[in-house]
């Protein structure tokens, strides 16, 4: 399924190197796990049980830059509106930043930092909670994309807002 050393994705952890498999006993049986190594952090590692797929759905290969451009253009990612509702907002960003849906990601910081200037232009500020959520989504986004894109981290929100267009519009 993977190769040693190959970099994955792997929840909201950011971009990972595969260190391979280890087997652990657990409960009094052998279990294997795919062994992760956080690039971010590399004194860090996460073990994922190969038998549960809930997690082994996390990882997810890297997107390519064709991909990530695809991904972009999709009617997802330019799905942009605001929930009123302030606590089905929180719960629907804490599921896309917990998920696996980057599409739906950029969809809300698309979302959220258009909501910001509307409230600008009133004089107004974002919501602290929202702030956080829009710090937190862009921070993995750009870890995310860094590489595949060939950008360091902070080159990533202007090559994203240069390829989704003028959001202000």
């Amino acid at each position: 399924m993977f190769s040693q050393d190959d970099i994955l994705l792997y929840g909201a952890h950011g971009p990972c190197r595969y260190l391979g498999l280890e087997e652990r006993r657990v409960n009094g049986k052998r279990q294997a796990f795919y062994v992760l190594e956080p690039l971010a952090r590399a004194e860090t590692r996460f073990l994922i049980p190969t038998e549960n797929p809930t997690a082994v759905g996390k990882i997810r290969r890297l997107p390519s830059k064709p991909e990530v451009e695809r991904m972009l253009a999709s009617e997802r990612a330019r799905a942009y509106s605001w929930e009123v509702d302030e606590n089905k907002r929180k719960n629907l960003y804490r599921a896309l930043l917990s998920g696996t849906d980057r599409a739906g990601l950029v969809s809300m910081i698309c979302s959220v930092e258009c909501y910001r200037l509307f409230l600008r232009e009133q004089g107004r500020k974002l919501h602290q909670c929202d702030e956080n959520f829009l710090r937190d989504a862009q921070r993995l986004i750009a870890q995310e994309l860094a590489l595949p894109l060939g950008l360091t981290p902070d080159q990533v929100g202007p090559w994203v807002r240069e390829q989704m267009g003028d959001m202000s519009a």
